[in-house]
């Protein structure tokens, strides 16, 4: 479903999602410059209602490093405070 949702996003970019895969790199088999990048961080930002640091866009190379990071700050989003470590 997450893969789903983010295949979408990249389509409101007018990127040809149809045969992307996991390894998929980005920009070179995309060519998604840094502009589309940024655009494509912020609609993950206010679809998922989420807050991705800016260095994230520089480390995300495939399709699968997209998904693993909107899963790790998605899974931060929803930890439960009262579940938190008190030192």
């Amino acid at each position: 479903m997450l893969r789903e949702k983010l295949l979408k996003l990249m389509e409101q970019l007018a990127i040809d999602s149809s045969d992307i895969v996991d390894n998929t790199n980005l920009a070179s088999e995309l060519s998604m410059d840094s502009q589309e990048f940024v655009e494509l961080f912020c609609l993950i930002e206010k679809e998922f209602k989420i807050n991705l640091p800016g260095d994230l866009i520089a480390e995300t190379k495939t399709f699968s490093d997209l998904v693993k990071t909107v899963e790790v700050y998605m899974d931060i989003k929803n930890y439960p405070i009262k579940n938190a470590v008190n030192y």
